[in-house]
């Protein structure tokens, strides 16, 4: 889960279910059909918030599907917000300029939004492609015995 949560019982005994904040510099990709593609999200301050895809590209997806665990430097596919929804409040980094060697994208060079020069409409989004998977199949009848490995990676739809 993207939040955690925690339900706690108040003073008129109802139950509620609190979220804990996230912590700056975490991403969550929201609006995909699958964990490995959504628009960018950046916690700061304890608030999500979007990324402006002025100077996004390949180097920058790459470091947030990293940052997620959700690939090893192969297998990303930069996206758009009109594939995954308009985003809503803050728009906190602009012109993100990643080297590739960053962890985190807050750790990428970037301006931060001052004037309205970006609007939900240019949400930044990424598509994560797995390294590999594995399939792997033992078939005994006698004599026959295969093992079938398959490494796939997926470079778009």
């Amino acid at each position: 889960p993207l939040l955690s949560t925690t339900t706690v019982t108040i003073d008129d005994n109802r139950e509620r279910e609190c979220y804990k904040p996230c912590v700056d510099g975490d991403l969550r990709l929201v609006g995909g059909n699958t964990e490995y593609e959504g628009r960018v999200e950046v916690c700061v301050s304890q608030e999500w918030s979007t990324v402006c895809r002025d100077g996004w590209d390949i180097t920058d997806a790459t470091v947030v599907c990293n940052q997620l665990r959700l690939s090893n430097n192969t297998g990303y596919l930069v996206r758009y917000a009109y594939d995954y929804g308009i985003g809503r409040g803050p728009i906190f980094l602009n012109d993100v300029d990643c080297s590739g060697d960053e962890e985190r994208l807050i750790d990428c060079e970037h301006n931060e939004i001052s004037v309205r020069d970006c609007d939900h409409f240019q949400d930044a989004g990424v598509y994560c492609s797995p390294t590999s998977i594995y399939l792997t199949t033992h078939t005994s009848y006698g004599f026959l015995c295969f093992k079938l490995r398959f490494a796939l990676a997926f470079f778009g739809y």
